[in-house]
């Protein structure tokens, strides 16, 4: 099953503890593509500048990435972003953006691509959004991510947006500020009245939440010994998460089980190394072994439930 993944793609200077690393591959198409295509063929869209190592493309297409949507524009240079995180690494500090060719990005899809039945849209302008879903035929599931500058600079272009997706992807203080409701709970009926059909709220080292109509599913983050890196988790989380629906093909309850977990353990091999290095070594293989522990470790926990009644789905 194919799925078209638009956004960004970018370099990325990025300093943690854990040291400093410049020029790395980065951009929200690249983690969201980089972490799909265990499961699905990624169709990427972008757009790149002059400086562009073959290499990446070669990369890419290595792990099944479809890249013909990805235009390289002759005359100016790839889209760069230089950041430093805390101590915590709960926030990170932009030093310096350089849009280069982004300044361009249009979001033409290619006309053979716009019956892709999966989709999934970075973290990007909402305009661009929305023209992008406009030259598709009715996609089977569309999924979203936004951030606060959107959120507080183009609401209402946002919230028209919102009206052609299914599942939004963000975080608890976005969810907070674009429904404007403090309770999570009534964040979620707020931004179902906007469109979507499900909300997923990023948690960071707590894991993820999904919000349906009629429930809450948890799950924890895979836990890794040192977090190195925390740039692209939450496109990471996305994109595996929307491969795994791809895959199945089904969204029932169980699959959306799955697609948290496989998020959540996709994710932890991003944080784990600089850039999209931790995806690069990722494999069948070192998924299912860490998804067999995290699914482990809920049969454990749920064999000794605790006294008081669970309110929501917990796995």
């Amino acid at each position: 099953m194919s799925i078209l993944v638009v956004g960004s793609i970018a370099f990325d200077s990025v300093e943690t503890p854990s040291g400093k690393r410049t020029e790395m591959l980065g951009g929200a198409a690249s983690y969201l593509s980089l972490a799909a295509c265990h499961w699905a063929t990624p169709r990427m869209v972008g757009v790149v500048g002059n400086d562009f190592p073959n290499e990446h493309l070669a990369m890419f297409h290595r792990h099944g990435i479809d890249t013909a949507g990805i235009v390289i524009n002759p005359n100016g240079r790839t889209f760069r972003w230089d950041g430093k995180y805390d101590g915590d690494l709960s926030n990170a500090e932009t030093l310096e953006t350089q849009l280069g060719v982004f300044k361009t990005f249009d979001g033409t899809i290619p006309e053979d691509w716009r019956k892709t039945p999966y989709v999934v849209l970075g973290n990007i302008q909402p305009s661009i959004q929305r023209k992008v879903l406009e030259q598709l035929d009715p996609p089977k599931w569309v999924a979203l991510d936004t951030m606060n500058y959107w959120i507080n600079s183009a609401r209402e272009e946002l919230i028209h947006t919102l009206e052609l997706v299914d599942m939004l992807c963000i975080n608890e203080t976005e969810a907070r500020l674009l429904s404007k409701e403090t309770d999570l709970a009534r964040a979620a009926e707020v931004i179902f009245g906007m469109g979507p059909q499900v909300l997923v709220i990023k948690q960071a080292a707590d894991g993820a939440c999904m919000y349906l109509h009629d429930g809450i599913i948890q799950v924890p983050a895979y836990r890794v010994p040192l977090v190195r890196d925390p740039t692209g988790a939450g496109d990471s989380f996305a994109g595996a998460m929307m491969g795994y629906l791809a895959s199945c093909d089904n969204l029932a309850e169980p699959a959306w089980r799955g697609a948290l977990l496989r998020g959540s353990v996709v994710a932890s091999f991003t944080v784990e190394q600089f850039g999209v290095e931790g995806l690069r070594m990722a494999n069948t293989h070192s998924i299912e072994k860490r998804l067999a522990q995290l699914e482990g470790g809920l049969e454990h926990l749920s064999a000794k439930p605790p006294a008081h009644a669970m309110s929501h789905r917990a796995i």
